[in-house]
């Protein structure tokens, strides 16, 4: 729509919040890294630091569902309202899976048979979550026609 006015602060806290979240998981993966190196598992830390993830991506959600990121998108750009819609239904997906890695991680007797399989769970939920901003950041792109990057 021509004459709307684009509201460019709500992309640019989107954008900056999806970067907040490559960086909780860059650091997240980083000791992960070291801990491998180091050949001792450290399975419930792992899991209490998977636990402040979790905090920050429920919070990014709720903002996302309550009305913050991405409702001006639909303003804009109604055509997106059932992938920004089906979108949100997955919150509750991703954040069930954070749930039972974290308990996994938790229990006395970790059901991992290794530090790399725990951290190779790991990496298959960021992908999901990953996959799952990427195309909030595509929808994002198209409504607000500007090039942000499928990472960011």
């Amino acid at each position: 729509m021509a004459d709307d006015k684009i509201p460019i602060d709500d992309l640019n806290l989107l954008l900056a919040e999806h970067r907040a979240l490559l960086t909780k998981i860059a650091e997240l993966r980083e000791w992960a890294t070291a801990v491998g190196e180091h050949g001792i598992p450290r399975f419930g830390e792992m899991g209490t630091r998977m636990e402040q993830l979790r905090d920050r991506l429920r919070t990014h959600f709720e903002e996302e569902e309550k009305g913050g990121y991405l409702s001006p998108i639909v303003e804009i750009a109604p055509r997106f309202a059932k992938e920004i819609e089906e979108l949100g239904g997955q919150h509750g997906e991703l954040l069930l899976t954070l749930d039972r890695f974290i308990a996994r991680l938790h229990e006395t007797e970790p059901p991992f048979a290794s530090w790399q399989q725990a951290m190779r769970e790991f990496e298959e939920f960021i992908g999901a979550l990953r996959q799952h901003e990427g195309r909030e950041n595509t929808i994002a792109q198209a409504a607000y026609g500007q090039d942000i990057g499928a990472a960011d």
